[in-house]
């Protein structure tokens, strides 16, 4: 949540700043939307006025939502659980689009109650009703990076990278959004349009989005070029005469020069060792969304492996077509369930916030004088 300008009384709290243990009783000073102070209660208490006294609960910075699809806000509790992902994109092609002033009323409602759970930023992936999601965010005072998404195998036009000129006028309109380049997937956007996506985003110094790995007929598509999904993809999407590159869809990304630390591969579930190692060679960071995979049904991420090879991880709730809110906690539980055990308090700060916040928000990510005001609580189940 953001916190309002005042004095604060933080019974329990991971700063993510320098030493990031849990620390008790803790105070910190707001003023025009940043921490201006942050440190012991019994020190600040001396010099200012009496606190706001925050619940028992553990507290660090701000959840970021590393990976989500606001503009299908509208859809939430229609799609049928356990589809596969090749029923569930059957499923979502057949919808009809919300009308604009249906889509506003489901946008408020969702980012009102992901605010009120502790998420402060957003990554959305975007294309069709990018005025909507941007007016939004700004409306309910939220921050976000829209990632523009790059769709289709009709090879790009020799001219210069550039995103449609109505995503730039957002950019300008509203201080709390910014632009970036995202890839929609291996086997649905043209190699060198992701080349080139990512070297402009590298050139600017931005980050570049891609979903990989995410269900069986991914794999099976980019190995062999056969199968269910496959057949799917030449009806629309690839050429008929679509040649499969024979690799792991980690494997094929690096070849592209696709991977590196400022690239966010998300949900990343069928990976082996290989792909794991490599995916720590190039610093990548893993945005997992749990509860998304779940609800469609495309398998598991070996969350336990990720937290072994100590690799940067963040979490995401993806679109409402497949989640049943935007809460970044609960994903959070989704994870420990998945990797065996609790979460530790830097852990669960680490994946919620500070981890992404370098990609994505760096005003967040820590609890420190200068930085945004905002704060997200964990239950003490998981300390």
């Amino acid at each position: 949540m953001l916190l309002a300008d005042g004095f604060y009384r933080i019974p329990r709290l991971v700063t993510m700043h320098g030493e990031d243990r849990l620390r008790e009783d803790m105070g910190c000073i707001v003023h025009a939307g940043r921490f201006t102070d942050v440190g012991p209660y019994a020190e600040l208490a001396r010099h200012t006025f009496k606190p706001v006294e925050l619940s028992n609960d553990i507290y660090g910075p701000a959840f970021i939502n590393s990976h989500c699809h606001l503009e299908l806000s509208f859809l939430r509790g229609q799609a049928p659980r356990g589809l596969g992902f090749e029923g569930w994109v059957a499923w979502l092609i057949q919808q009809k689009p919300a009308s604009p002033e249906e889509l506003d009323v489901h946008l408020d409602t969702v980012l009102s109650q992901a605010k009120e759970s502790g998420t402060v930023s957003f990554a959305d992936i975007t294309s069709r009703a990018v005025e909507h999601v941007a007016a939004a965010i700004a409306r309910n005072t939220l921050d976000a990076t829209l990632f523009y998404e790059f769709f289709g195998f009709t090879p790009p036009p020799e001219t210069p990278f550039s995103f449609p000129a109505r995503f730039h006028a957002l950019t300008s309109r509203y201080d709390s959004v910014r632009l970036a380049p995202a890839g929609h997937a291996l086997y649905s956007t043209h190699p060198e349009t992701l080349r080139r996506a990512k070297a402009y985003a590298n050139a600017a110094g931005l980050p570049f989005s891609l979903h990989l790995a995410e269900h069986p007929g991914e794999i099976e598509t980019l190995a062999t070029g056969r199968g269910a999904f496959a057949d799917m993809l030449r009806v629309r999407v690839i050429p008929k005469d679509f040649t499969p590159p024979g690799m792991s869809p980690v494997a094929y990304a690096d070849s592209l020069g696709l991977l590196d630390a400022n690239t966010l591969v998300v949900h990343a579930v069928h990976v082996d060792n290989r792909d794991l190692t490599l995916l720590q060679a190039r610093r990548v960071t893993v945005c997992l969304c749990p509860r998304s995979n779940a609800y469609i049904g495309v398998g598991e991420a070996p969350v336990r492996q990720y937290l072994d090879h100590g690799l940067p991880l963040c979490v995401g709730t993806d679109s409402l077509a497949s989640n049943d809110d935007l809460d970044i906690g609960q994903e959070l539980s989704a994870l420990e369930h998945l990797a065996g055990r609790a979460l530790t308090p830097q852990e669960a700060f680490t994946i919620g916030s500070t981890t992404p916040a370098r990609l994505l928000a760096p005003q967040f990510g820590c609890i420190a004088s200068s930085q945004m005001a905002a704060v997200a609580s964990i239950k003490t189940h998981t300390a």
